[in-house]
This record gives C-alpha cells, sequence and structure tokens, in this order.
C-alpha cells in the first residue's frame, strides 16, 4: 500500500535538487524510486509547495454497491444464475455497463466483508454450561488465537 513521504524526506529532495544533486542519486541517498523524486522536485517547481497529493483509490465502485442488494435478491431468486446474466440485468435495468468481472469481484467483496464480520460475533458461554471449563462468562472473538492462549494458562 503506497503511503505519503514525511515532509522531512520531501524537504531534503528538493535542497538536494537546488544543491545541484542530480534527482536519481539523492533518490538512492535518501531510499525513495527516481521518479519518487523527479516528482517531488517538479511539485515543488510547478506548485511552489511540497505536501501531500491526495492518495486517490476506487471511486467507481459505489455505483455497483448501490444495487448489492437487488443483486443478492436475485441471487437468492435464481441461485444458477451466471455472471453474464447479471451484468445484462444491470445493463437492462438500470442502464449501467459492468463487466461480469465487476459483478465477481462486488460478490466477493460481499463474501469477505460477511466473513469479518462473523469473525467479530461475540459468543458467550455460561458457567454451568456441559463441557464449559471457566469460572466466569466468557466473551470472546470466534477464532481468537489470542484468546485461546490466555485461556490455556
Amino acid at each position: 500500500m503506497a503511503y505519503a513521504l514525511s515532509d522531512d524526506l520531501r524537504r531534503r529532495l528538493v535542497v538536494a535538487d537546488e544543491m545541484g544533486r542530480p534527482c536519481r542519486p539523492s533518490a538512492r541517498r535518501f531510499g525513495v524510486s527516481s521518479l519518487t523524486s523527479f516528482e517531488k522536485v517538479n511539485q515543488w517547481f510547478q506548485e511552489g509547495h511540497i505536501e501531500p497529493v491526495r492518495q486517490v483509490g476506487d471511486n467507481r465502485s459505489a455505483r455497483i454497491e448501490s444495487h448489492l442488494d437487488e443483486v443478492l435478491a436475485l441471487i437468492d431468486a435464481t441461485p444458477d444464475i451466471a455472471m453474464t446474466k447479471l451484468a445484462e440485468y444491470l445493463e437492462e435495468v438500470h442502464g449501467m455497463g459492468v463487466f461480469q468481472s465487476t459483478v465477481w469481484r462486488l460478490l466477493d467483496f460481499q463474501k469477505k466483508r460477511r466473513t469479518q464480520a462473523s469473525n467479530r460475533i461475540l459468543t458467550f458461554s455460561s458457567v454451568g454450561k456441559p463441557g464449559s471449563n471457566f469460572n466466569s462468562i466468557e466473551i470472546a472473538f470466534r477464532h481468537s488465537k489470542a484468546l485461546s492462549r490466555i485461556l490455556q494458562r
């Protein structure tokens, strides 16, 4: 995942350039790519500042995610429906031209989101239940390795 460089590192790249040092050796010296060094120096000369530029992520998935409930209802109604049919449905009903891979990513992301949510569901086991070895109520995340290590002590 990309991250913003520190202000100090940006300043050093610009100062090194102003002192006449080429961008590639400066980049090697400070442990960044030469492209990053070129970009920061150009940003300084063209825009007059070295603040980080906003890192843009996925802005288009919200378009299809707004129809997630409808797609899931269609899958519940027709369990063996193909991705191409789902893409064609979105095209016909909403005028949204999407590829089947886009529908796949939507459903895959939804599956991951559900899995993560189910891992966060709290489980309760109280004193007196068969198979319970605990003296108090246990509140833990499902599949938690940390909990199993703590309880084994």
